[in-house]
């Protein structure tokens, strides 16, 4: 793992099964004791309907995190995956309850299409549980590769 200059990434992070919120708080925790990730923030929480799912899951406690990391996409992507995977969760991919989902939203200004990951996430224009967690850490927030505010998708 090598350090590079630091760049701003936002995750999603949800939860619709057990202690949703503990899950939660325990996955900023684990990101924040990173070597490589500094100024962690993380919005307030959102209750929301699960959508698509396959399952009879609950509803899904979600919000966002910000931070500032030295890893390069794919390390910090595998990062995600393992406390993904240190928490429980088994079904990366599918539309069923998780005790943890982090979705990378943006890395810094970075456009990333990979088999593993696609950056910025391909559905957050859509997914108001998303933008609104943005817009509750920044106001302002702009879509980093189209320099659009984020406030615009409300009234899409």
């Amino acid at each position: 793992m090598g350090s590079y200059p630091p760049e701003t990434v936002w995750v999603a992070v949800g939860s619709n099964t057990g202690d949703r919120e503990r899950f939660i708080r325990d996955a900023v925790s684990l990101l924040e004791a990173h070597p490589a990730i500094s100024g962690v923030t993380a919005s307030r929480l959102f209750e929301t309907e699960p959508v698509g799912m396959s399952d009879n899951s609950g509803p899904f406690l979600n919000g966002v995190i910000r931070l500032q990391t030295t890893m390069l996409p794919m390390e910090f992507w595998r990062l995600c995956c393992d406390i993904e995977t240190s928490m429980g969760r088994t079904n990366k991919g599918t539309y069923t309850a998780r005790p943890i989902d982090l979705d990378i939203i943006f890395f810094g200004t970075r456009k990333i299409q990979t088999e593993q990951l696609t950056v910025p996430h391909p559905a957050y224009r859509q997914r108001k549980f998303v933008w609104e967690p943005i817009l509750d850490l920044d106001p302002d927030a702009l879509d980093p590769i189209t320099a659009e505010p984020i406030h615009g998708l409300r009234n899409d």
